[in-house]
């Protein structure tokens, strides 16, 4: 606490300020919004798990306000990719699924992050940790791009 310390008559005055609401005085509820958060002319997302998907009263707010979704940490590599190099897409599907069924657009997010690197992926990791061991390199020996490369960058850029 800052500030002076409560002296006797601020103590005082409170109590019987109190003591003059009686007892018909309540907090009143919030007044939640009057309109859907829907009708806005830009998307208004959340971001997800599969497990809030079960959780009716979130769902609820969901349905009502937003019209976006991003997967949240099921849709990164770390989930999808495992270290027998299998991909599981069951949580993934089940929030584009929900997405679909709901006309809500689904935005996806970076999918490899720096700090989320699992086995699979290190083993993709060439002798230098840069990349691929077996990935052909898209420059030649001099650092110019390889003609694929070239062809692609001018018919991407115009």
């Amino acid at each position: 606490m800052t500030g002076r310390p409560l002296g006797r008559r601020a103590f005082l005055g409170s109590t019987l300020a109190l003591a003059a609401c009686g007892k018909a005085a309540q907090s009143q509820p919030a007044p939640g919004p009057t309109r859907s958060l829907k009708c806005a002319p830009f998307p208004v997302g959340a971001s997800v798990m599969t497990g809030q998907l079960r959780d009716p009263v979130f769902t609820g707010i969901l349905d009502r306000h937003i019209s976006q979704l991003t997967p949240e940490w099921e849709m990164k590599m770390e989930y999808i990719l495992k270290p027998d190099g299998r991909l599981k897409f069951d949580a993934p599907d089940q929030i584009a699924d929900y997405a679909r069924a709901h006309a809500m657009r689904l935005h996806g997010h970076t999918l490899i992050w720096y700090a989320q690197d699992g086995e699979a992926f290190q083993k993709l990791k060439g002798p230098n940790g840069t990349g691929p061991a077996d990935r052909p390199s898209m420059f030649d020996d001099a650092g110019a791009p390889k003609p694929a490369l070239d062809a692609l960058t001018r018919v991407l850029l115009g």
